[in-house]
Formats: structure tokens, C-alpha cells, sequence
């Protein structure tokens, strides 16, 4: 075997170097696994968003395995913050107009400059935001205004109802005429989708009931001799499943998930359908905020929910099929509108970028949850409690986008060259 002669020089240089070598390893080793160890420990999902399709890439606690979740996908894989929020909700809004196109008359605008005058074209129902008369609200405590089905101007004292004014409280009072516009909320916290499908905290808590009390409360419908509203004044908006979300989490076994989602969202669009042949022409569905950013999921034992990923992955899930639900619907219904409003992607939005919406107080975002993290304020102006309900702050943030996405849907804007935007490409 041949062997080189070594220097006694080299020989005293390499015990010189690993002197000084062997901490620079340990040194390089350190800074190379200790982000990978915070990364493994990290419990926040990240959520990767695509246009043609969504998946859900957690960051585990500890090693798991994927799960199918019937349309998103659990991954135990790390891939950074999740992306495409601004892309996600921005795809949700109609298109204005281009430029070039603002002189031209209304008979002469191309269907691709102007999508709303072919839908009229076509035979759907007109919808005016500005001419809305009538606000009917259906869903769960994100919406409530307790049982308090009346006309706003009527009975002011609701304003101190429990916890604050919501996202609709704000969207009727701060944009639209009180005394032209009446707003009617059946919504009820705890509500669920179909309480026999996943049975609600409340026996009447579900949305069944809901629209029960609206056929009782306003009967004389635009099929009657003397209607009290009509198709084309009159808007529904339903956000509602949350609580279907972590009722499944809590009480259903895993693999019965998916066919209870699909389940609960065929009811929904059953419930559409139903109030669509009393006369209702113009819908507003809204998906869900994500639970797994909610605070009490991020208690060690994720809030009573068993499994913060497999909660925020059936959350994700519901929406998607909710946003599906829509789209089919409004091509069933060709004299009605389903407008869909993403609020699962502006609540990404906005908190991912708190600070772009005047949410500007966010190192206060702990507070005790049952004694786990001491008290800090309001959750950063993003929540009001630890069970997700948004804050008040954050409420009025959203009643101003889905104004907004009114008015892009409505007549009198697309029509006008109000919505021209003063550069050629669309958005």
C-alpha cells in the first residue's frame, strides 16, 4: 500500500486546525439545525394558494403524515408564508373597464369591456346596490344581530347588542340610506348549516330555522297579489359553517369529514334554491374566515378543536366547495345573482397586512386564554375574543370591501363610465 510521506510541519498544522476547526463545525452545525428546529415546533399552517385549485401545507409539531382532505391536501412539508393572498381576493373582483372604451355608448361596449350588460342581455335580474330596498341576513354569530328581525331605523337600542356592531350592522349603516333600506338579521350564533346533519348547540339554531322565520316575518313575497318586496330590490347574504367546522372536529370521527361537508353544502344550496322560488334574484355568499388562525387554536390543546391542521383543512375544504356552489348555482339559476364574496381571502389579507388597513396595534395580540397567555388587549384589533369573533375595528374594515364588491356587481356602476379605470389593462 503506498503511503505519502507526511511534513512534520503539515502534521503539526492539522493538529493546529482542528483545534480551531471542530467549534467551527459545532458553530455551523448550530446555525444550520436551530431554524430547522424552530420550524419543526412551529404551529402555524401555511396556506399556498393556486387559482385553479387550493392546498393547505401545514407545519406540524411533530412528524405526520399527509391526509387527504378531499379537494386540499395536509402536508407535513415546511414551505415558508403562505402566498397569493392579495392575488386570491383581487380574482374575486369584477373587472372595470377599459379606458378606450369610456366614450363609447352603452349599445356599443363589447361584452368582454362590459360583463354586466351581456348578463342583462341575457335574461338575469337586474342588481343595483344603490337601489336595494330590503337586506335580509341569514348565518351564525358572525353576522348576529340577535333575535332582532326588524327594521334598523325602528328599534336603535340594538346597537347595544353583544359584542359590537357586525360586518352587516356597518354595511347598512354606514352605506346605505336607513330610511330607504330595511335590514332584517335571522342570523343566530352557534347556528350550523343543517342541524340534522351536524346537530347545533341551540335546537333552533340552524338555517332551516332561520328562513322559517322569514317566511313568517315577510310572506307576502313577489309571488303574491300585493308583494312587499321584490326580486330586483332585495339582497339575501348568507356566512354561515364555522361552527359545522369545529362541531365536526369535536364530535365526528376524521373519516367521516369530507361526505358531512359535501352533505352540509348540498343543503345550503338546497336552502338557495328554496329561497330563490319564493322571488329572491340577488344572493351575497360569503366563504368563512380560517379557523385555524382564530386564537383559542393555538391553546396546547388547539381550543377544544382535537387537531388545529385537520380543523383548518376541513375549513378550507367547506369553502372551496361553498365557492364551487356558487359558480353552479348562478349557471342554474340564469335569472339570478350568486355573488360570492371571499372573506376566507381578505381575512388572509388583512392580517397578513394589518397595518395596510389601519389595524396598526398588533403587537397586542395575546390575551389570557383560560390563563395559557397573559392579557394584552383586543388581539391586535383583528379579534374581539378568543373564539374568532373579528372586533369591531376589523368589522367595519370588511363591511367597506363588500360595499365595494357591490357596487363592481351593480348596474349603475358598470353602466356608467364611473368605473373606468384610468389605466388600459383590466384588474
Amino acid at each position: 500500500m503506498l503511503s505519502l510521506p507526511q511534513s512534520p510541519n503539515l502534521s503539526q498544522s492539522s493538529k493546529s486546525s482542528r483545534r480551531w476547526l471542530l467549534p467551527l463545525i459545532g458553530v455551523g452545525l448550530f446555525v444550520a439545525v436551530t431554524p430547522l428546529l424552530l420550524l419543526s415546533t412551529t404551529t402555524l399552517p401555511t396556506i399556498v394558494w393556486d387559482k385553479e385549485s387550493i392546498s393547505v401545507t401545514c407545519e406540524v409539531e411533530q412528524a405526520a403524515k399527509p391526509v387527504s382532505t378531499g379537494g386540499a391536501q395536509h402536508d407535513a412539508s415546511v414551505t415558508g408564508q403562505h402566498r397569493g393572498t392579495w392575488e386570491a381576493f383581487a380574482a374575486t373582483m369584477p373587472s372595470l373597464r377599459k379606458v378606450q372604451t369610456a366614450e363609447l355608448p352603452e349599445e356599443e361596449l363589447e361584452d368582454d369591456t362590459n360583463w354586466y350588460l351581456d348578463r342583462i342581455k341575457a335574461g338575469r335580474e337586474e342588481f343595483d346596490w344603490p337601489r336595494i330596498k330590503h337586506l335580509f341576513v341569514f348565518g351564525d354569530s358572525m353576522s348576529e344581530h340577535s333575535d332582532a328581525y326588524h327594521r334598523w331605523n325602528e328599534n336603535p337600542s340594538s346597537l347595544g347588542l353583544w359584542p359590537h356592531l357586525k360586518w352587516c350592522d356597518f354595511l347598512h349603516m354606514l352605506y346605505r340610506d336607513q330610511k330607504t333600506t330595511s335590514y332584517w338579521s335571522f342570523a343566530w350564533g352557534g347556528a350550523v348549516i343543517n342541524g340534522s346533519i351536524v346537530p347545533p348547540s341551540d335546537p333552533n339554531g340552524d338555517l332551516g330555522s332561520q328562513i322559517a322565520k322569514f317566511e313568517r316575518a315577510w310572506p307576502a313575497g313577489p309571488t303574491s297579489e300585493h308583494p312587499t318586496w321584490k326580486g330586483n330590490d332585495t339582497l339575501v347574504t348568507l356566512l354561515i359553517g364555522q361552527n359545522d367546522i369545529k362541531a365536526l372536529a369535536r364530535d365526528f370521527p376524521r373519516d367521516q369529514h369530507e361526505s358531512l361537508i359535501r352533505q352540509l353544502v348540498g343543503s345550503m344550496t338546497n336552502t338557495l334554491r328554496h329561497l330563490h322560488s319564493l322571488g329572491v334574484r340577488s344572493f351575497l355568499v360569503m366563504t368563512s374566515p380560517p379557523i385555524e388562525l382564530n386564537p383559542e387554536a393555538h391553546l396546547p390543546g388547539h381550543g377544544g378543536y382535537h387537531d388545529r391542521h385537520m380543523t383548518a383543512a376541513d375549513a378550507i375544504y367547506i369553502n372551496k366547495l361553498i365557492r364551487d356552489a356558487a359558480l353552479e348555482l348562478e349557471r342554474e339559476l340564469s335569472d339570478a345573482n350568486v355573488m360570492l364574496f371571499d372573506f376566507e381571502a381578505f381575512h388572509r389579507l388583512y392580517t397578513s397586512f394589518p397595518e395596510a388597513f389601519g389595524l396598526t396595534d398588533t403587537e397586542r395580540y395575546n390575551m389570557v386564554i383560560h390563563g395559557a397567555k397573559p392579557d394584552m388587549g383586543q388581539m391586535g384589533f383583528v379579534y374581539s375574543d378568543y373564539t374568532g369573533h373579528t372586533s369591531a375595528q376589523t368589522t367595519r374594515i370588511v363591511a367597506a370591501a363588500v360595499n365595494g364588491f357591490l357596487l363592481r356587481r351593480s348596474r349603475s356602476f358598470q353602466a356608467s363610465t364611473a368605473n373606468v379605470t384610468t389605466l388600459v389593462e383590466e384588474y
